[in-house]
């Protein structure tokens, strides 16, 4: 058995000391005065002193003893065996953490350098007949060799290349493949497994470890992190709004700044896309998040535009950028569903003038997932397709049968009921509409002194009864109302679509609002600015997934190339999808970065481009606590040796009820009554 200490801080012990310091000090002396009466007083003194002083370094030895007990508990000591020196041959199983945090500065070094460090001294206590096997935890864990091995050299120089992967760890992988490595030697010979991992409370907090491994299974956790919680910040979102936009349009860039350390900060966010630069400042509370907005407008002549937003670099600059591809195209689709033209009236002639609408017409859907679709008549078997369509990002302008409807409150996701839509009603005065939320988006065209209002007409006939002016809440944002509260336009957002309900008729018999010069303007902003984030494109997760790009038609994959965040040519491999479309896809998986697929011989002009954003997880350098680890012991010591133990006994609680009882002794002793000598005779007092 040997003797360890959890805590390093040895300097407590000397507050063993301080009854020793007391003592001394307080026995000070009194100048000496000569008086000859007082002869007799000085003997009885001595005498009193002489019979005292035995019980005085009794009080000293039981207090020094009670403070050394004490200060001895705040260390943590406990006694365990040694396991390296006891053990025959044997199996060792080396599980080394690859993710991204493990390059964070912890320390003087970073964590991935005293890992491979530990792991250099593990494999330095090996024998020669041992077996041993290198699993990496990466994205996608993978084990040096087959089955454990006696190729120490061969592991010796794997480590010696050490190195982070910008990606997270799959630490349920890793964790199985080190158990299916030692089940290989586990009968034959005594077998371990060593896991040294910075233990990232992203990765590691999932792992259940008493199901992970078998109960007989000698695990050591070796924890590589210095600190807990490191300070960092970082760029853990980034959008454009809508995603799929057009030539010259406005559009907002949203990045999410993220603080995962324990002190507020202030940190200066730089957008840069293309010629456009701008800056946000933020403050971040500790452990917080701030969202910075930017308005930027497309170029005119670009198909895809990369936005990036990048901070100042602090101490783990890896996740201080993210970036986005907005794909720019000429115009938006746009499906009007019918059975005639005719029925949607002046509402088609509009959609036909909008100049940067695709529109087509048809009997049922047309296209897969056009930008919009304006429906009309809408039957209650069409609501599920249409939210999957809105969910997927389409926005659906529903124009219901003035006739009498009974879908319109299913599709604002409302229970039919006393106060809601149920018929059709009319007047021959006309109601009037209202802006219901004049600060939304719609209406930003027409904000001003000398704007005229959009909504300036008259309508016959409409769906009767709606709501009340605040019974929707949340579910719905109401646009447009009548003049005595009844919804007009109404919009339900749906995953990255919506659904618009549009109670105003669209014959010119119901509504004038067709003669207005600005309905046309009206249209196509509702239309536009009920788009949320678009359909984009899936990026590609590090360490996981692979760039990839649906070929055009007209392309041989001879004829393209991929080129990496470094500016290296990557190797690639062509697929076929089930819908006989072909994929070109990377060899390597993706790694944080630009990659850009252009023509080999068309003087490497770009074809497309994918952005690959660092793995959010990775940003949060926060640690399991050692409570959350398994029970085995691995002890770095204060010259960096790694010593390793098994049984742990903490011997803390014994020193402490130790120090308790020694005070307790300290009272009672120094209740004791004192024995004084008078003429030769003991009294006490």
């Amino acid at each position: 058995m040997n003797l360890f200490f959890s805590n390093p801080l040895f300097w407590l012990m000397a507050a063993a000391a301080i009854p020793l310091l007391v003592h001394l000090f307080a026995r000070s002396r009194p100048r000496e005065r000569e008086f000859s009466s007082l002869i007799f007083l000085r003997r009885a003194v001595k005498r009193h002193v002489r019979l005292r002083r035995p019980k005085d370094w009794l009080l000293l030895a039981v207090r020094t003893l009670a403070a050394a007990c004490l200060a001895a508990a705040f260390l943590l000591p406990y006694m365990a065996g040694r396991s390296m020196e006891e053990q025959g041959s044997r199996s060792v199983i080396l599980v080394v953490d690859r993710s991204a945090s493990m390059s964070a500065a912890d320390g003087q070094e970073s964590r991935i350098s005293k890992a491979g460090v530990f792991a250099g001294q593990i494999m330095s206590d090996l024998k020669r007949g041992d077996l041993v096997n290198l699993i990496w935890a990466d994205a996608a864990p993978a084990a040096l060799f087959r089955e454990p091995m006696p190729s120490h050299d061969l592991v010796n120089r794997e480590l010696q290349r050490i190195h982070s992967r910008p990606e997270a760890a799959n630490t349920a992988a890793a964790l199985a493949l080190a158990v299916e490595q030692a089940a290989r030697t586990a009968s034959t010979r005594p077998t371990s497994v060593y896991i040294l991992s910075d233990f990232q409370s992203s990765n590691w907090s999932g792992v259940d470890w008493e199901k992970a491994f078998p109960p007989d299974l000698d695990v050591r956790c070796i924890q590589v992190a210095d600190h807990e919680r490191l300070p960092n910040t970082a760029v853990t979102s980034l959008k454009v709004m809508p995603a799929t936009v057009l030539p010259g349009q406005s559009v907002t860039v949203q990045a999410v700044l993220s603080n995962f350390g324990s002190q507020p900060v202030r940190v200066t966010a730089h957008l840069e896309a293309g010629s456009l630069r701008a800056s946000r400042t933020a403050e971040i509370p500790a452990g917080a998040k701030e969202t910075v907005s930017f308005q930027a407008q497309v170029p005119a002549s670009v198909e895809e535009w990369p936005v990036f937003v990048t901070l100042d670099h602090d101490a783990f600059p890896a996740d201080d950028t993210a970036g986005t591809v907005v794909r720019v195209g000429a115009s938006l689709q746009c499906d009007a569903v019918t059975q005639d033209e005719a029925q949607l009236g002046f509402m088609m002639k509009a959609l036909r003038f909008i100049p940067f609408l695709d529109v087509q017409s048809a009997g049922g859907l047309g296209r897969e997932q056009p930008d919009f679709i304006v429906w009309n008549k809408p039957e209650k078997e069409d609501l599920k397709k249409m939210e999957a369509l809105a969910e997927a990002g389409s926005v659906i302008v529903a124009v219901p049968d003035f006739s009498g409807d009974a879908v319109a409150n299913a599709l604002m996701g409302l229970p039919d009921g006393p106060r809601t839509f149920s018929e059709y009603e009319k007047t021959g005065k006309g109601w009037t509409l209202n802006a219901a939320l004049p600060d939304d988006s719609v209406f930003d065209l027409f904000r001003g002194g000398d704007a005229a209002s959009p909504l300036d007409a008259r309508v016959f006939r409409r769906l009767n009864e709606g709501l009340a002016p605040d019974s929707w809440n949340d579910l719905v944002s109401v646009l447009v109302r009548y003049e005595d509260g009844v919804p007009a336009i109404a919009r339900r957002v749906k995953g990255r679509g919506a659904l618009v309900l549009w109670n105003v008729p669209v014959q010119s018999m119901d509504a004038d609002w067709g003669k207005s010069p600005l309905f046309l303007p009206f249209l196509a902003e509702a239309m536009l600015k009920s788009r949320q984030e678009g359909v984009g494109e899936a990026a590609p997760e590090p360490g996981r997934d692979f760039p990839s790009w649906i070929l055009p038609d007209t392309l041989d994959a001879a004829d393209v190339v991929l080129t990496g965040p470094d500016g290296a040519e990557l190797l690639c491999k062509e697929s076929r999808l089930s819908s006989g479309k072909r994929l070109l896809s990377s060899v390597a998986p993706a790694v944080p970065g630009t990659y850009v697929w252009s023509g080999r011989h068309a003087a490497g002009m770009p074809l497309h481009t994918q952005v690959v954003n660092f793995p959010v997880g990775e940003s949060n350098l926060q640690t399991l606590a050692a409570g959350n680890l398994p029970a085995s012991v691995a002890v770095v010591t204060a010259s960096g040796k790694l010593v390793e133990v098994t049984g742990r006994i903490p011997l803390w609680p014994w020193l402490l009820g130790a120090a308790v009882l020694l005070f307790a002794l300290e009272l009672w002793l120094s209740s004791l009554p004192v024995r004084t000598v008078h003429d030769g005779k003991e009294a006490q007092s």
